[in-house]
């Protein structure tokens, strides 16, 4: 075949390469042959060697290869895991035991020397990194404890706690985290001990620029500034020059924006003190917006301020309390101001015994060797101090005020750690007050609030002198008083100072303008002054035109309790429930409805406002007509009697000849129908009249309706009118009532009255001249009782014609029989023995009660 070094023949049977025995050698051939052999042996040692060529190449190539996957994947893992060798152990040993399981076992040794070199050649560097960041994130934990300590102790010492319990432990723990670098190799321990000194010293400056706000407020801006200049200076602070120049910028910067904050507060001030003022007009300043204002006036020394929103504050209340009082009431709290203002002389001023241990104390801490005027000076100053705003009401609140008095101070805060003093200093000293106190000793300082030793302050440089809002008003020994411009007045010296009157005068002004303004209000528009004084609950909102509605008639129910409280708090009358402005429109939505409709807003009256306040409210639809209270009462038994009565006013308004030509004889008729009925002693006399017109208008209606306006008197129709509007009159026992239930007979109301029980006179008695008090029982009502109508189905009761029947109250027993039904005789309960004793000795007192004839 070719390329094989074989003879070719194709297909054909494979020629012999020894010859047959039978066939003779050729030398000739036998040579060739031996050619071939050798020329054959030598391409099967090339072969050899080129086979052994290429295996050599393969292993070097697959070498290489692998060289290259290892170093390759060494790569990306030490990228992935640069300072984190055991995550680069972790992942290279898997990759390790992945490539070593698919090698053959011929290249295995070779692959696992490599493998295991290149992981060798990454770990050393990537160990080296994790080491260094390792010491690194030390260090940078071990800084930021150090920073957050720091900033605590600079912090506590900016707010003024330098010295407190958290101070002390944030220096501790600053201390440790630096002893933590030490150990970490991170600095020496003599850098250490250095940083805490720096912060020692950084703290104290730090506390100078918290302490601006107080300088500032105490000394002013220079005086302010010269006092943190001079504890700057301090060599224990250990601040090198740049340090010092950065702390006294910061300090500069502090006062200045708090001159700034005090300029500009007092231009808002202005503004909020105004808004302020108006609301105190109406009432509606509150007691913590007006402290919040008064505590940044006196913040900026604007005393006039003060003085002026504390003044009007306490007329706001005064007035707010006020206008709850009758004007009765008012006027005496009036008088009695007036009297304490005239008898309080205007240099006089009350000294407790308690400020008068506490005045003698401060006065000696203070001036004891200034003399009579000096001492004098001194306890005028806290005097004049409790009349502003801001150090406080009493004298103790003045002299303890935080960091007024140095004595006090010294002395932690409380006057009663002050020395006593001598007998003899006392005695000079307690007398000054007696004569301050009787008003014998003027005040020398001429009304000073403030007091300094020139001496002293010219050594602290402190002495703020004359201000804007403060002057110089006397100078007395080593003492030099101030005083602001107080109350108004202008900041010039004044040779003389009496103390304020104890009584505002325009409280007193004030008072009087708004007790006419009230008494007027009550009169004309009592609701309408009811729901504008301050707390007042809110007016109801009444829907006239939908008089059947049940939001209405519950805005009308509330009026109606409001209008109670009006009458109980300013001790008035039954008022309407409705304001000026209600009423109005009520009236106005009246005159635009038919008569059904005014019936029926008559009757939502009737529902919602108890009888003692509707006729009230109903005179203020069309003036003084009784009968539309009847009318609105009628509406919830009688609707057609109730559009009767509204019709037949209507009537005699509009339609000539409608009325009685002879009223006279009119009424006549009407009282004889009427009898005794309604003419009630212990109730409104008005009732009758009420019911007089309403009969009346619902006789017109009728005669209206009939086409009769001849004026005749029809005495059938007018029994019939005074039936509609009364529910009938009855008689009982000789005398006329109106029936408790409307349509109810004489006959009716009698079986009523024959079933009386115990039940129906809870607590029933009469006092008797000679026998005190007694017991009353049915008996006695049915046998000697006169009924008088109260309205409503109600009635009092009078035994033997002069003996008032009393109840549980104290007060005349009222019987109500509106829905008292009668029990049949067969269902009354038959009397056991104790009841028919009762009743005998009823019978008894009975016929003594007929021959009483004194009562107590």
């Amino acid at each position: 075949m070719a390329g094989t070094g074989l003879p070719t023949g194709g297909n054909r049977p494979p020629v012999l390469l020894d010859p047959s025995p039978l066939v003779q050698p050729d030398s000739s051939a036998a040579q060739a042959w031996g050619a071939l052999r050798q020329t054959a042996d030598e391409a099967t040692r090339d072969f050899g060697r080129m086979a052994a060529q290429a295996e050599h190449a393969s292993q070097l190539k697959w070498a290489a290869d692998f060289e290259l996957e290892a170093r390759g994947k060494r790569i990306e893992l030490q990228t992935q895991f640069a300072d984190d060798p055991e995550n680069f152990k972790r992942e290279w040993q898997a990759f390790t035991d992945g490539k070593l399981g698919a090698v053959p076992l011929k290249y295995a040794d070779h692959a696992r020397h490599t493998l295991g070199k290149e992981g060798l050649s990454s770990l050393a560097s990537i160990e080296e990194a994790h080491l260094t960041k390792t010491k690194a994130l030390a260090a940078d934990a071990v800084k930021a404890r150090l920073g957050a300590a720091q900033t605590d102790v600079l912090g506590y010492a900016y707010r003024g706690e330098v010295n407190g319990e958290k101070a002390a432990q944030a220096m501790l723990d600053f201390r440790a985290y630096l002893n933590d670098g030490v150990r970490a190799g991170l600095w020496s321990q003599e850098h250490a001990d250095l940083k805490v000194d720096e912060l020692a010293g950084k703290a104290k400056a730090e506390s100078i620029v918290g302490m601006s706000r107080r300088l500032f407020d105490q000394k002013g801006l220079e005086g302010g500034y010269a006092e943190a200049e001079n504890l700057l200076s301090d060599p224990a602070l250990k601040l090198d020059p740049r340090e010092v120049e950065q702390y006294r910028g910061r300090i500069s910067a502090e006062m200045n924006k708090w001159a700034g904050f005090q300029t500009a507060d007092r231009q808002r001030l202005a503004v909020e003190a105004d808004i302020l003022k108006d609301k105190f007009k109406v009432g509606a300043a509150t007691e913590d917006e007006v402290t919040g204002l008064v505590q940044r006036a006196v913040a900026v020394r604007d005393y006039k301020t003060a003085s002026d929103l504390t003044r009007g504050y306490a007329r706001q209340e005064t007035l707010a309390n006020e206008a709850w009082k009758p004007p009765a009431d008012t006027a005496q709290t009036i008088r009695t101001l007036q009297d304490k203002a005239r008898s309080t002389p205007a240099n006089t001023i009350a000294v407790a015994p308690d400020d008068r241990e506490a005045l003698i104390r401060i006065a000696l801490a203070e001036a004891g060797n200034q003399g009579t005027d000096g001492l004098s000076g001194v306890i005028y100053t806290v005097l004049n101090r409790t009349r502003h705003p801001g150090w406080g009401g009493s004298v103790s609140d003045v002299i303890n005020a935080k960091n007024q008095f140095e004595p006090v101070v010294r002395a932690g805060g409380d006057w009663k750690n002050l020395p006593a003093g001598t007998e003899q200093q006392r005695a000079e000293v307690g007398r000054l007050i007696e004569e301050i106190s009787a008003g014998q000793r003027p005040d020398p300082t001429g009304g000073a609030t403030y007091f300094l030793n020139r001496r002293i302050s010219a050594e602290r440089g402190t002495d703020f002198g004359a201000g804007k809002d403060q002057f110089k008003a006397a100078e007395i020994g080593d003492h030099t008083f101030y005083r602001p411009g107080l109350f108004g007045e202008t900041a010039t010296p004044v040779p003389g100072y009496t103390v304020r009157l104890g009584v505002d005068p325009d409280m007193i002004r004030d008072l009087e303008a708004a007790n006419a303004r009230k008494g007027e209000m009550l009169e004309k528009d009592p609701m309408g002054y009811f729901y504008g004084l301050p707390g007042a609950p809110p007016m109801p909102r009444i829907d006239w035109s939908r008089p059947d509605s049940p939001e209405t008639k519950a805005a009308l129910e509330k009026a109606t309790y409001h209008s109670s409280v009006v009458s109980a708090t300013f001790g008035r009358p039954p008022v309407s429930a409705l304001t000026k402005a209600q009423s109005d429109e009520m009236a106005a939505a009246y005159k635009t409805m038919d008569a059904g409709r005014r019936a029926q807003l008559l009757g939502l009256l009737g529902r919602a406002i108890d009888p003692d306040r509707l006729a009230a409210t109903t005179e203020k639809i069309a003036g003084d007509l009784p009968s539309l209270s009847w009318a609105a009462n009628l509406y919830q038994i009688n609707q057609d009697a109730a559009i009767a009565v509204v019709s037949g006013e209507s009537a005699l308004e509009h339609t000539p000849g409608a009325a009685p030509s002879d009223s006279s004889k009119f009424r006549r008729a009407v009282d004889a129908k009427l009898g005794t009925a309604m003419n009630n002693p212990f109730g409104p006399l008005e009732s009758r009249e009420a019911m007089a017109r309403a009969a009346r208008a619902h006789y017109v209606a009728a005669k209206v309706a009939a086409g009769d306006t001849s004026g005749d008197l029809d005495t059938d129709q007018l029994d019939k009118s005074i039936d509609a509007v009364t529910g009938n009159v009855i008689t009982y026992r000789g005398q006329k009532l109106i029936a408790p239930q409307y349509g109810m007979t004489s006959s009716g109301f009698s079986d009523v009255m024959d079933s009386l029980t115990q039940e129906d006179l809870p607590g029933a008695y009469i006092r008797t001249h000679d026998k005190g008090t007694r017991p009353v029982t049915p008996l006695d009502v049915q046998q000697l009782g006169t009924l008088f109508d109260r309205g409503g189905g109600q009635y009092s009761i009078v035994l033997n014609g002069a003996v008032t029947v009393f109840g549980q109250d104290g007060m005349p027993l009222v019987l109500d029989l509106s829905k008292k039904k009668a029990t049949p005789w067969a269902d009354r309960p038959l009397m056991d023995d104790a009841q028919r004793e009762r009743e005998r000795q009823a019978r008894e007192d009975v016929s003594y009660l007929r021959q009483v004839q004194q009562v107590e």
